[in-house]
């Protein structure tokens, strides 16, 4: 059996040594350099991804601004409308009021006209008591007013589509 020296025991468990270190430096530094690499690529994701969310939220920005603008400026044309309206409503009830009132209940029987000729075959509204017809005046532009807020809505709503969804 071979004779090991003290010193060549010694170098060996050096040269071990070494090269043990050697591999675990190669592999910490192969781990720190991977972990680097992922890290960077990760930050860079991150990065894009942040930029490309704030250009997006800029984006809906503007759009809501542009759409809010045309809303506004549609509502105070339906107020105009509206206003518009109502004053001709205004106007048709202080004319009616000059029409002849129903007469007061006597033997359960309304009277077919307001005049105090024949009775007509037919009614245009010109033979309306005059609370009757300024209850259909005021309904009438009640119902106009819903019509043309209606309109609004409808066109507030394809707007919103055409944005959200594209021509």
């Amino acid at each position: 059996m071979p004779q090991f020296s003290l010193a060549k025991i010694a170098a060996g468990v050096a040269l071990v040594l070494a090269l043990l270190a050697g591999v675990w430096k190669i592999h910490h530094v192969g781990v720190v350099a991977g972990r680097a690499e992922v890290q960077a690529a990760w930050d860079e994701d991150k990065v894009r991804t942040a930029e490309e969310s704030a250009k997006k939220i800029e984006e809906n920005e503007k759009k809501s601004a542009a759409l809010q603008a045309t809303t506004d400026k549609e509502r105070g044309t339906l107020n105009a409308h509206i206003r518009s309206i109502d004053l001709e409503r205004d106007e048709l009830v202080k004319r009616l009021r000059e029409r002849p009132s129903r007469p007061a209940e006597s033997g359960g029987s309304v009277p077919a006209s307001p005049g105090t000729g024949a009775s007509a075959p037919s009614c245009t509204g010109a033979e309306l008591f005059g609370q009757d017809a300024e209850f259909l005046t005021r309904e009438a532009s009640r119902a106009e007013a819903l019509r043309a807020y209606i309109k609004s809505l409808e066109s507030q709503y394809e707007r919103v589509r055409k944005l959200i969804n594209g021509p």
